[in-house]
């Protein structure tokens, strides 16, 4: 996977303008190892306008460094790279815990499926709703 030092580097890959906030924007998301909300990262970052975090995610989206999705009218934002491609989230119903599944299996199966009826997709998104680990021990307990 990255480093969070990889950043600068990924930006002056894909031809953006090296800055202090799209650093720390992009060294958070690398940093976190899973899709975060704006607003997690806002709070990581710091002393950061929350409209500037937005326009520095929508440029690293533009440049394809970042993905964004959406489940229940949020988005979440994670990297976004050959080696990261889409996958499926687990999503808990209870604490709002997002957690990336890895299942290729699934994801070549639903490329295949777009093949197949000759789709072109550029955006596959499966989430997957129920209660996790933790909070099924808790709700077990009571």
């Amino acid at each position: 996977m990255f480093k969070a030092s990889n950043a600068e580097q990924m930006l002056k890959n894909k031809g953006v303008s090296v800055t202090p906030l799209r650093l720390s924007v992009l060294g958070t998301l690398i940093s976190a190892g899973k899709c975060l909300m704006a607003e997690e990262i806002l709070k990581q970052v710091g002393s950061i306008n929350k409209v500037t975090v937005y326009r520095i995610l929508e440029k690293l989206i533009e440049v394809k460094l970042v993905r964004r999705f959406s489940i229940k009218r949020t988005f979440y934002y994670e990297i976004a790279d050959k080696d990261h491609k889409p996958h499926p989230h687990l999503i808990c119903k209870v604490c709002g815990k997002v957690r990336c599944l890895n299942a290729s299996e699934l994801m070549i199966i639903l490329s295949n499926l777009c093949k197949l009826y000759g789709f072109q997709a550029d955006n596959i998104n499966v989430s997957i709703g129920g209660v996790c680990n933790e909070c099924s021990k808790q709700h077990s307990c009571k």
